[in-house]
C-alpha cells in the first residue's frame, strides 16, 4: 500500500523569522517571541495607496543596497505583477533602483513551443490551412516575409487545405480563372510553391516518423529531428543577434 509521508520541515527559507511566520501565521494563540536588541527582521508597513507601498519598498531597497547587498539579493514579491505594472517600476526608476522585472509568461508564447505545437496539430488535424499559417508565422521555417504573404493570399484564392498542400506542384493562376498569367502572377505562385515545398517536406516526415514511433522517446526523436530539418537552433541564433544590435 502507498506511504503516507508528512513534510514537517521548510525548505523554502531558512529565516527563522520567516519560518516562525509561516508557522504561526494563522495560530492566534501563538505566544509572542521574546524581544531582543537586534532589528527586527520582518517589518510591517500600512499604506495608503498602492503608489505609496511602492515607494516604501523602493526605498527600502534602496537602503539595503547602500548597506553593501548586490541588486540581485533583494527580491520584491507580489501576487500579480500586471497589477503592479507602471506603479512598482516608476517608483524603482524615481530613486534610481536597478531591477529586472520577472513576469509569468505562457509557453506558447515562445516561437519554438509555438512551432512544435503547430506542427503536432497540422499532423493530427489533417493540415488545415489556418494551422498551417500558424506554423509559417512563427518565424522560424525558413521563409521570407514577401513569401509568405504571397503564399497565404495564394492559399485563401484558392481555398487549399488538407491534401491539397501536397500536390506536386501548383499551377492554378493567383488571379483566379483566367487564361493568362501576368507577370505579377507568376511571381505570386512561384512564390507559393516555393513555400509549399519548404514546409511540407519537412511536416510529411515528421508525420511519417511519428505513425511509425511506438513509443515516446520515438516521438521525441522524430521532433528533434524535424526541428533539425529546419535549421531552428541556427534561426533562433539569428533572432537573438538581431534582437541585441535593436537593443
Amino acid at each position: 500500500s502507498p506511504e503516507s509521508i508528512t513534510l514537517t520541515e521548510s525548505i523554502r527559507t531558512i529565516s527563522p523569522a520567516l519560518i516562525a511566520l509561516e508557522r504561526k501565521l494563522w495560530d492566534f494563540s501563538a505566544k509572542p517571541e521574546p524581544k531582543t536588541g537586534e532589528a527586527p527582521p520582518i517589518e510591517l508597513y500600512v499604506s495608503t495607496t498602492p503608489y505609496a507601498e511602492a515607494e516604501v519598498a523602493a526605498l527600502h531597497v534602496l537602503e539595503l543596497l547602500q548597506k553593501g547587498y548586490a541588486p540581485g539579493d533583494v527580491m520584491i514579491a507580489v501576487r500579480d505583477v500586471e497589477a503592479w505594472r507602471g506603479i512598482l517600476d516608476r517608483a524603482m526608476d524615481k530613486y534610481g533602483v536597478p531591477y529586472f522585472l520577472s513576469r509569468r509568461t505562457d509557453l506558447c508564447s515562445y516561437p519554438v513551443a509555438r512551432l512544435i505545437q503547430s506542427a503536432l496539430r497540422c499532423v493530427s488535424t489533417g493540415y488545415r490551412r489556418a494551422d498551417v499559417m500558424t506554423l509559417l508565422h512563427t518565424g522560424l521555417c525558413g521563409v521570407e516575409n514577401a513569401d509568405m504573404d504571397r503564399f497565404e493570399d495564394y492559399c485563401e484564392t484558392w481555398n487549399i487545405s488538407g491534401n491539397r498542400f501536397f500536390a506536386e506542384v501548383w499551377t492554378m493562376n493567383p488571379d483566379g480563372y483566367s487564361e493568362s498569367m501576368s507577370p505579377r502572377a507568376a511571381d505570386i505562385l512561384a512564390a507559393a510553391n516555393r513555400v509549399r515545398k519548404a514546409l511540407m517536406l519537412p511536416l510529411q516526415t515528421l508525420e511519417m516518423q511519428l505513425r511509425a514511433a511506438r513509443h515516446v522517446p520515438d516521438m521525441c526523436a522524430a521532433l528533434w529531428e524535424y526541428l533539425g530539418s529546419l535549421q531552428v537552433a541556427d534561426r533562433l541564433a539569428d533572432l537573438a543577434a538581431t534582437q541585441l544590435r535593436l537593443d
